[in-house]
């Protein structure tokens, strides 16, 4: 009988061997893995997770571990086909392979917003880098700092996908109707992820930046996200078909589904040269779309107000992505602000 620990015992099986895989790409050096694991180093590989098994396109009520590829082949084609099962380490047992068709996952940045007020879900951007709006997600404290007012958006950005020094200034976008767009300085870089140094591993924990609030922003600045209120607290614990809301600085309203707790996927952060074509997510929340471009860093709500993650990004064909919010704060040592 295949359990959830199985399960969960392979992704992990798969998902290291992937990462060496992107490793070894990018160093140039001969990819070093079991020769059964070899068909995890395609190209055409996006991503791994854990999630219902689909047959004629209607779920089945089974749990498998689901390979996503940008184009499904015949396999006459393919030198190292995905198998059909895969043992479980250290033990007889096996777990259902489903291959299915699904493009690498696209940051969501772009968009433009139109309200003026310093809350969640308006347009910001780096100043260094004025073309890549976001969203600014949520409020939170840091302790070594908690007098003041910070704010939570994802690494592209805010910081230039990590390269902005801390102090860069942090814009908000205006585009009134029929008007030009403005760009008003709000805040100052504090922290970030480098992706850039992730990059050299392949593989990046999540995709997220902290700011400050100038304190005359500060000052006048609401915590309540537009149409979905004040998050309450932050949850951990997630479920397979939970919704799950969002409010972007492009989407505005945005409800999704959950679809795979462990989704790890390949990803493109645009033409920022000094980063390489993709990197691999190790551990994202995959739902049914609910997100558009300009939406990167906005909050994800679950019912009942509780923060549950940073939204990153959406495949062009159909799947939007979330960071999972603990190991965010925990890393930035920052708590939600309620």
């Amino acid at each position: 009988m295949r359990t959830t620990r199985d399960l969960k015992r392979v992704w992990a099986l798969l998902t290291n061997a992937a990462a060496k895989a992107e490793a070894a790409r990018r160093q140039g050096t001969q990819i070093q893995t079991e020769p059964e694991l070899l068909w995890v180093a395609q190209a055409n590989i996006t991503a791994i997770g854990i999630a219902e098994r689909t047959r004629g396109g209607q779920p089945t009520g089974e749990l498998a571990i689901k390979v996503y590829v940008a184009a499904k082949r015949p396999l006459s084609d393919v030198n190292e086909p995905v198998p059909r099962a895969i043992r479980v380490p250290g033990s007889a047992r096996q777990v259902i392979v489903d291959v299915i068709e699904r493009q690498p996952v696209e940051a969501n940045d772009g968009g433009t917003g139109m309200r003026e007020a310093i809350q969640p879900g308006l347009a910001i951007c780096n100043s260094e880098a004025p073309s890549e709006v976001g969203t600014l997600g949520c409020f939170v404290t840091l302790t070594d700092a908690p007098d003041r007012k910070a704010f939570l958006s994802a690494a592209h950005v805010i910081a230039r996908n990590g390269m902005s020094p801390p102090g860069t200034p942090i814009l908000q976008v205006i585009e009134p109707p029929g008007g030009a767009v403005e760009n008003i300085r709000i805040g100052t870089l504090v922290r970030t992820v480098s992706i850039r140094d992730a990059a050299l591993t392949g593989t990046l924990e999540f995709d997220a930046a902290v700011g400050w609030l100038l304190p005359q922003c500060a000052a006048a600045a609401r915590a309540d996200i537009p149409q979905l209120g004040r998050p309450i607290a932050t949850r951990s614990r997630l479920f397979r078909g939970e919704r799950v809301f969002i409010y972007g600085a492009t989407s505005r309203t945005g409800v999704g589904q959950i679809e795979d707790l462990n989704y790890s996927c390949l990803v493109r952060f645009g033409s920022e040269g000094a980063l390489p074509d993709r990197i691999r997510l190790v551990r994202t929340i995959c739902c049914t779309t609910y997100s558009r471009g300009g939406d990167s860093g906005a909050a994800v709500l679950s019912s009942g107000g509780y923060l549950v993650g940073l939204h990153f990004g959406t495949s062009p064909d159909g799947a939007s992505v979330f960071f999972p919010i603990e190991p965010i704060l925990t890393r930035f040592g920052a708590a939600l602000a309620t």
